[in-house]
């Protein structure tokens, strides 16, 4: 029978076949040693010597073999193994054969009878032991029967060819036996290999499962029927801080802080597995929460083992969800609700009144003033009082309305369920609005300063789904942008004009972008004059503009949206160009004389601007006129705010030899420490006041006191507006210096001013 062809079955008969070889060595040599003995008195005893030294030194050699094949069986290969086993069986085999023919007595048929039975035992015995080399076995059987079968036949007796006959017909069964014990031994083989592989391979199976187990990231827990953990693994210990030691056997609700005993119950009832967050406690006392994915253990037939949970902590990715979801809603300086969480709100609130039709409001509230705070004492001190002003809205306002900041120093309220009429729900809100202006009487502290402030406010009502949240924004918005054109300190609410006026402003911002490019703006020039004299002493430039839509717009109209915008810098940058120029040419001509000024109206965002004196010193090379020739015209207003930066540009513009004017003296909020500390050389007393100067009363009595103002200083006084020969008269008579107005000469062109010139 050929060897098998698969490397695992050859190496199984040679580890089969080695592992009896002690036993078969053992047994042949010990029937080896009978047999000597018994042979020793009937046989020539050289030849049994001979026998039994060379029977020792064979058996030795297969003991060595063995130990070889046991110590290392890559020693050999698979079929240098199986030929030096089936050598050495051959050898072991033809010593019988031997022992047969040479020491078999003829006249002793016991000692005939004892060798052929130990040779037909071992033969026998060896069917098995080499079942798994059946060439062995071959050649052992015929190395031991051939000779029995010669020297039985060479027995003179009626019997030998019997027993000549008797040998073949043994050796033949015994090799059908041999062959049939082979085919079974390397079919178990086979079956052994098979199942030792579907040993091994159940065996790494639940290895990895233990492994997948024990190393999961996941906490896995396993229960029986009856809740009690049944298995525990590291990550569910990390998870909870218990051992698997002190769970096994425990229950569910050990591990539960809130009321979810319920949570395997509907487990039962589902088709595929459940998951959900449940709060839980840990060994230490920790309130965590965890992901639980759970589902049944069901045998095929539909019998309930337990359960298996995945479980996941996710505490601190709730924590950081909800600090994501607060950061995106809520103000970092003032942790009040911000723009995206008041839109929502608001949209809610909107829903919600259409069904009930109560009236809600809308506040955009915005101090007054807030960037001198923050120029003056930095952006640090400007949250400071953001905060405070904050906490005090909430403190003011109910528990359900809605405060938010949407940037700066906005702040928007959301007033609910005011009352079905409108007259109630606006006296409502105004007395709201009163008492958030209250709020800020009370000073603010900061850095051991008190700081008091005031505040302006818009509001919108609304009690149906009409206009968006968008547009109810743009109401307050448009309200509080009145508040502070009245003068701000002041609510007011939203009217339907608001939104034509808006409109207008955008339409005119539109448009004026394109008014220089188009030649649409001119300049005219107001003279001042001498008010005793009627002498020309200088004149104002002022700005026109005739759009080819809108035809002529009033400066009362369109100054304030250029000045609301960033074009005022293009077109401020015009006017210094185009008043220059013109200035030039009287110059040139010897109509402007050296004691003249002309006066140009300056925005704050032109101060402001960090390239305009540069602007202004180009331009004054470029043209070529004495800088003692211009007078920029400013507001008081620009002196209070960015108080450092305007006195640094007015005193760089000094030096260049402009000189400066406030325009609309009294009217705003300047301090009178700013005509002693900055180069201001003119007064110009505003119209509202020299409307009423020739009747006693409040307006006379402050022409009277800025005029004395300006005595005081050495100011240069000018009156504007003047429209009436009393007007006149009574101001020469206060010791005003120069007027301004009608009464000697409209704004008029620059062909029409030079007339005057002359």
């Amino acid at each position: 029978m050929p060897l098998a062809q698969d490397p695992r079955l050859l190496r199984g008969q040679l580890q089969t076949v080695f592992k009896f070889y002690t036993i078969a060595i053992t047994s042949s040599y010990v029937l080896v040693l009978l047999n000597g003995f018994a042979l020793w008195n009937v046989a020539d005893k050289t030849t049994v010597i001979v026998w039994l030294m060379v029977a020792t030194v064979i058996s030795l050699v297969r003991y060595y073999l063995s130990s070889i094949f046991r110590r290392d069986e890559e020693a050999f290969s698979h079929s240098v193994w199986m030929f030096l086993h089936t050598l050495i069986t051959l050898f072991s085999a033809v010593i019988w054969g031997y022992a047969l023919m040479a020491l078999m007595p003829d006249d002793s048929l016991a000692h005939q009878f004892l060798l052929i039975i130990a040779i037909a035992g071992l033969c026998s015995g060896a069917s098995s032991t080499l079942a798994f080399s059946p060439l062995a076995y071959f050649l052992f059987l015929a190395a031991c029967l051939m000779p029995m079968s010669v020297r039985l036949y060479m027995i003179e007796s009626n019997y030998s060819e019997l027993l000549f006959s008797l040998c073949y017909i043994y050796m033949y069964f015994m090799w059908t036996t041999c062959r049939r014990n082979s085919e079974t031994a390397l079919q178990n083989l086979e079956k052994s290999f098979i199942l030792n592989e579907k040993e091994s391979a159940l065996n790494e199976a639940h290895q990895r499962v233990d492994l997948h187990i024990d190393r999961s990231p996941l906490g896995i827990i396993e229960w029986d029927i009856d809740l009690k953990v049944s298995r525990w693994n590291p990550a569910a210990e990390s998870i909870f801080g218990y051992t698997s030691e002190q769970m096994l056997g425990e229950s569910f609700s050990t591990l539960l802080a809130g009321d979810d005993s319920d949570y395997f119950l509907k487990i039962d009832h589902a088709d595929s597995s459940r998951s959900r967050t449940l709060k839980n406690v840990t060994h230490s006392g920790d309130k965590i929460y965890c992901e639980w994915t759970s589902a049944t253990m069901r045998l095929p037939d539909g019998e309930l083992l337990g359960y298996s949970s995945f479980v996941r902590d996710i505490t601190k990715r709730l924590e950081r969800d909800e600090l994501i979801t607060h950061q995106a809603y809520y103000d970092p300086v003032t942790d009040l609700p911000n723009r995206h969480y008041f839109h929502d709100r608001l949209k809610q609130e909107i829903s919600r009144t259409s069904r009930n039709k109560t009236y809600s409001a809308v506040f955009f509230v915005d101090f007054d003033h807030f960037k001198a705070i923050n120029d003056s004492m930095g952006h640090s001190m400007g949250d400071v009082l953001l905060r405070q002003f904050a906490e005090r809205l909430q403190n003011r306002l109910r528990q359900y309305d809605t405060v938010a900041r949407f940037g700066g120093d906005e702040f928007v309220v959301l007033l609910e369920e005011l009352d079905l009429d409108y007259e109630k729900s606006q006296l409502q809100a105004a007395q709201v609005a009163r008492s958030l202006q209250l709020l800020l009487q009370k000073p603010f502290v900061l850095d051991k300063t008190d700081y008091q402030l005031t505040c302006s406010i818009g509001i919108t009502l609304f009690n149906d789904s009409s206009a968006s949240e968008d547009e109810l924004l743009k109401q307050a918005d448009l309200a509080l942008y009145q508040s502070k054109e009245k003068g701000r300190n002041l609510y007011t609410f939203f009217e339907q004009e608001m939104s034509q006026q808006a409109s207008r402003h955008l339409q005119l911002l539109n448009s004026l972008r394109g008014a220089v490019s188009n030649n649409e703006m001119s300049l005219v020039y107001q003279p001042k004059v001498d008010m005793h004299s009627n002498k020309i002493m200088g004149a104002e430039a002022l700005l026109r503009w005739n759009n080819n839509d809108f035809g002529f717009v009033s400066p009362a109209e369109f100054i304030p949206v250029l000045e609301g915008s960033s074009l005022i810098s293009q077109v401020g940058h015009w006017v210094l160009d185009q008043a220059f120029s013109q200035l030039k040419y009287w110059y040139s001509a010897g109509q402007w004389r050296e004691d003249m000024g002309l006066a140009i109206n300056i925005s704050p965002k032109q101060l402001l601007d960090k390239s305009f004196v540069e602007q202004v010193e180009v331009l004054l090379a470029k043209h070529d006129i004495p800088a003692s020739l211009v007078e920029f015209e400013i507001t008081e207003n620009v002196l209070v705010e960015n108080t450092e930066r305007i006195t640094q540009v007015l005193l760089q513009l000094t030096e260049l030899g402009i000189s400066f004017s406030i325009d609309d003296f009294g009217t705003g909020y300047s301090s009178l420490a700013y005509l002693k500390k900055l180069p201001i050389e003119v007064l110009k007393i505003d119209k509202s006041f020299i409307d009423h100067c020739t009747t006693e009363g409040n307006d006379q009595a402050i022409v009277r006191s800025i005029l004395s103002i300006c005595n005081e200083l050495g100011l240069t006084s000018v009156a504007e507006g003047v429209e009436y020969q009393e007007q006149q008269h009574q101001l020469q008579d206060m010791g005003c210096d120069l007027l301004q107005g009608y009464l000697f000469s409209r704004p008029v062109p620059a062909d029409e001013f030079e007339m005057l010139l002359k």
